[in-house]
């Protein structure tokens, strides 16, 4: 869960432009060059499916822009120009020194290969020893912690499914259940987009500290806790709509067409809003109109039908 003014969080929620002081990221340096990534590389990184042209010594062009500032990202001393000269030549023999490849100074295929999969490990790990959960029972809130290193099995990579910002991952099921909604949404005229979906538990530390820092502790109320948050489960998702220019984690949502739509029909596909008003002492957070979880569709319809929160039923034994 997330309150994010103006798209903050970069790589995560609309990313999303860069929120952290570097010197935050000290014990995640790989972590720390994502995030400080500027939201229009994070875009255009996306939509060009990573770098994919082999690069060297004069070369100019979009990819070039990109291969300078993963570079930059880095701590390289470069500039973001598009042209390929000494500098991102000498950038690329320290990349390829650091992670034990054929130094070039070009970049080739396995050189790019390094560079895409750095954001994708990052971003969309893969699963650990914690894969036993239910995924869509079970209960995380303030008194109800994940494990620590808990990665879901299956992440998969969503934006080239559904309209989003950033890099999106989300479990399989979640992902192909995310879609149908999409999809059936557009044919009545709603236009949804995701800006948030997994996040591992240091990137959930670092956004309570700086709403910590910031509120103090009524950001406890706003904000969970890292290992508290649906969103590691890789079963939340934070939407947003095009009525509202996409814009992200904002109470604007609540009186948008969008999430109108979302109110009617999200849980015939197996969502359910995590956080609805007036239920800030069931749920012990602030309403979210944004934050949706899939549970699956039995489960969706109970929680729908009965007019309760997922919280009141997961506590009450899935009754």
């Amino acid at each position: 869960m997330s309150k994010i003014i103006l798209g903050v969080f970069a790589v995560m929620v609309v990313a999303l432009g860069s929120f952290f002081v570097l010197q935050n990221y000290n014990r995640l340096p790989d972590l720390a060059a994502v995030l400080a990534l500027e939201p229009s590389f994070i875009n255009a990184w996306q939509k060009n499916g990573g770098i994919k042209s082999e690069l060297a010594f004069g070369t100019r062009g979009k990819e070039v822009r990109l291969l300078q500032s993963v570079l930059l990202s880095q701590k390289e001393p470069i500039e973001v120009t598009g042209y390929f000269g000494k500098m991102t030549e000498a950038g690329i023999k320290n990349f390829q020194l650091k992670h034990n490849l054929e130094i070039t100074g070009i970049a080739d295929d396995s050189t790019r290969a390094k560079l895409n999969e750095f954001y994708f490990n990052e971003l969309c790990p893969q699963e650990n020893t914690f894969s036993y959960l239910d995924l869509k029972t079970t209960l995380v809130d303030k008194y109800h912690p994940l494990p620590k290193d808990f990665v879901p099995p299956n992440l998969v990579y969503v934006s080239h499914q559904v309209k989003s910002f950033g890099v999106i991952c989300l479990e399989q099921e979640t992902a192909s259940a995310l879609t149908r909604l999409f999809e059936a949404a557009k044919k009545e005229g709603i236009e949804l987009a995701v800006t948030s979906g997994f996040r591992r538990t240091e990137i959930q530390g670092m956004l309570f500290n700086f709403w910590n820092n910031h509120q103090g502790d009524s950001s406890f109320d706003e904000v969970a806790l890292p290992g508290h948050s649906e969103h590691q489960l890789g079963t939340a998702v934070d939407l947003t709509g095009k009525s509202i220019q996409n814009a992200s984690v904002t109470m604007l949502f609540a009186t948008s067409a969008e999430f109108e739509w979302l109110k009617k029909n999200a849980h015939l596909y197996g969502f359910v809003m995590s956080y609805p008003p007036t239920k800030e002492v069931a749920t012990g957070y602030h309403f979210e109109p944004w934050h949706w979880r899939y549970v699956g569709e039995r489960t969706a319809l109970n929680v729908f039908s009965q007019n309760i929160t997922l919280t009141e039923y997961l506590r009450n034994g899935g009754r």
